[in-house]
């Protein structure tokens, strides 16, 4: 046979790029941070949606997220100057932990809570990615909605809430089935 006809010819068509809810189902099964940076990296940049691109400058970053918090992070640990960062990339995280939610609002220079974070989780707990949530002394401006929000979350599994009387309130007053939660936890230091 003849060698040229045996060698391969070169592929002139584009890269497939995959489409983001599957690139992100991908990182949740990846447990390093590392690991996560070199498949965003192994992208080209313009194929990244905000989120997507927000993960990456955070991964990218030195001390800008501790590899503790992949997949869940918590969010007042975060160093201020990635605060709009991690807001940006926050759909990606597959749980969030908020501590204190008084020094999270200190730490955003004393925004209402109806103003940033509300609809923050909101988003979150739409994007089809949270599987987790723990919330610790948590109020907001609207408990009811805030028991919607999570009510209506079918990829959510695990609830935790530490002295959020509202939130538990809002679940209630909110008289919506919780189908998909397996793992409930309420605590109240009273």
């Amino acid at each position: 046979m003849d060698q040229q006809r045996l060698s391969k010819r070169a592929c002139v068509v584009p890269m497939a790029v995959v489409q983001s809810n599957v690139l992100v189902d991908i990182m949740h099964c990846l447990d390093s941070t590392k690991d996560v940076l070199s498949l965003l990296q192994a992208l080209p940049p313009a194929s990244l949606d905000a989120p997507l691109a927000a993960l990456w400058t955070l991964l990218a970053t030195p001390d800008a997220l501790d590899a503790k918090h992949w997949p869940q992070v918590c969010v007042e640990e975060i160093d201020r100057r990635y605060t709009s960062t991690v807001l940006a990339a926050l759909p990606l995280f597959r749980s969030i932990r908020i501590k204190n939610i008084e020094r999270l609002n200190a730490m955003l220079l004393d925004v209402p809570i109806d103003e940033h974070w509300r609809p923050v989780l909101s988003t979150w707990l739409a994007s089809g990615h949270a599987t987790h949530l723990h919330l610790d002394n948590f109020t907001c401006d609207d408990d009811v909605e805030m028991g919607h929000n999570i009510a209506a979350t079918t990829s959510l599994t695990s609830l935790k809430l530490n002295d959020s009387p509202g939130v538990v309130q809002g679940l209630v007053d909110a008289n919506v089935p919780l189908p998909s939660i397996t793992e409930l936890r309420l605590q109240s230091a009273r």
